[in-house]
């Protein structure tokens, strides 16, 4: 059911007080700070304010002032909240007390003076439901000058007042006995709003053959409180309604009438019992009798439909699962090109594959000097060996894995042998200088040392050269020489003459 929220000022003809409470006492200076400029107060421990209403919460607002005392709540019999109005400072329109979550109906709560000190009861807050599970709440204020307003017996029986404290600055009164005013309306509630004053008087209320007989003065009226809510009727179902409102003895006002309508889908509401601690988003001003809104604008307060749940939860679920399969996806991707490139990388049979230099039938051509070693041509099983890391990354390799369904790698052409960059010379000549000396005879086969010369005219040892006399019979094979000075090798016009 579709939910919405009322304001209820002090003044209220449905608001029933015991004799001990006063109405604004003369000369209080805090007057001004209470909604509307006026509230109810009592100083006498037991004394109550009782609300009777048709709905599902009910919250209490007063000030809290030096020298306060205690109070309690309680709703259909039972104590839900008790505190202090007690502060170092003034507070006003706080938050005293409520409880919420009651089952659809009729309820009462009482707030009771505890004793301590005075308290004081500024405006309460009442909320209702009407139509139907997933319905909204449109309101519409209709004034007292409004056509659909009927004034009886006629119309010269009522009067017109203008001031700014009216709602749209305009008010009918009327002090006839029995004079009447009525109208119809289509909707699901009704609120009617006027003055409430000391002069005022009896009046009731007849909705659809239902009557209630009320009090303009509300016991104690002590000045004029207007916008006051007069009567509130709820759960009419839809349809066309009728109101006829009879004056009694003293004045009645009529201000406004506000017209409640359900509409749209499914919605539900929770029932129970709790109290609530401070349900500040939910008090508006009294004064203003109500806080849905006049233009046809949906009311606050509104729970989330079913349907809204539902969607909000399905699509959740379709993202999830829409996550999981996307992940899913992507690592059995990954792990299949992992999977590709590990076995493309280690050959057919798992292992490295064969280089083409490797492959023995390559080889078929070259001379029986130019074979290589029997092993040469062996797959390598170590997969850290030179030949194995060195055939992973050459792509030969990659040519010589097993095409689909066959058995053998395939053919590879011989690899052309390696031109040299450089040709050197077959017989490299040797410029060596004979060296020029002169040998001392020797006799008997015995070594004689004697002194040789060199071209630059050094001496030189004849046993460096030689180890017997050259040219003896019985001399032993010449010595290769040491290095002579000057030595210098011819290696052609591909190197460069450099003296060794």
């Amino acid at each position: 059911m579709a939910s919405f929220n009322v304001s209820v000022h002090n003044s209220s003809p449905l608001i029933s007080y015991t004799a001990a409470w006063l109405d604004t006492p003369v000369g209080d200076a805090f007057a001004a700070n209470y909604t509307g400029g006026g509230f109810h107060t009592t100083s006498s421990s037991g004394a109550t304010a009782a609300f009777t209403f048709n709905g599902t919460g009910v919250w209490f607002y007063g000030a809290r002032r030096p020298g306060y005392g205690s109070y309690s709540l309680i709703v259909d019999g039972n104590t839900v909240s008790s505190g202090s109005a007690g502060a170092d400072n003034p507070v006003f329109d706080s938050f005293l007390a409520g409880s919420s979550n009651l089952g659809m109906g009729e309820h009462t709560a009482v707030f009771t003076n505890t004793g301590g000190g005075a308290v004081d009861l500024d405006s309460l807050v009442f909320e209702t439901h009407i139509g139907t599970e997933g319905q909204q709440v449109v309101s519409q204020a209709v004034d007292d000058t409004d056509a659909m307003m009927i004034y009886l017996p006629s119309a010269a029986e009522w009067s017109l007042a203008n001031n700014s404290i009216f709602s749209n600055g305009s008010v009918h009164f009327t002090d006839t006995a029995d004079a009447d005013v009525a109208f119809t309306f289509t909707g699901d509630a009704v609120a009617v709003y006027g003055g409430v004053s000391f002069d005022h008087g009896d009046y009731t209320v007849n909705l659809d053959g239902r009557k209630l007989a009320l009090n303009g003065a509300n016991g104690q009226a002590r000045m004029y409180h207007p916008q006051s809510l007069l009567y509130f009727a709820t759960g009419l179902g839809s349809g066309t309604h009728s109101v006829d409102i009879s004056a009694g003895n003293g004045f009645f006002d009529l201000d406004s009438v506000v017209i409640y309508r359900a509409t749209g889908g499914n919605d539900s509401h929770s029932s129970g019992g709790m109290e609530m601690s401070k349900p500040d988003n939910l008090h508006v001003n009294a004064a203003n009798g109500n806080n849905a809104s006049t233009g046809g604008a949906v009311v606050q307060n509104q729970p989330i439909s079913k349907a809204v749940i539902a969607g909000i939860v399905a699509a959740s679920l379709l993202g999830l699962v829409s996550i999981i399969a996307i992940t899913i996806f992507l690592v059995s991707q990954c792990r299949k090109r992992r999977a590709t490139t590990q076995g493309s990388s280690q050959g057919p049979d798992g292992q490295s594959p064969v280089l083409p230099i490797q492959h023995p039938d390559l080889e078929a051509g070259l001379g029986p000097s130019e074979k290589k070693p029997a092993d040469v041509g062996k797959r390598s099983t170590n997969r850290f060996t030179m030949k194995s890391v060195a055939s992973r990354w050459s792509q030969a390799s990659y040519a010589s894995g097993l095409p689909p369904g066959g058995d053998k790698p395939s053919e590879i052409p011989p690899v052309p042998p390696m031109p040299m960059p450089v040709s050197l010379p077959a017989n490299p000549k040797l410029n060596m200088p004979v060296p020029q000396h002169t040998r001392g005879a020797s006799s008997g086969g015995s070594s004689v040392s004697s002194t040789l010369y060199s071209p630059d005219g050094d001496s030189v040892l004849d046993n460096y050269y030689y180890r017997q006399s050259v040219g003896s019979q019985n001399s032993d094979a010449p010595l290769r020489p040491a290095r002579p000075p000057g030595l210098t090798l011819d290696l052609g016009n591909s190197f460069d003459h450099v003296p060794l």
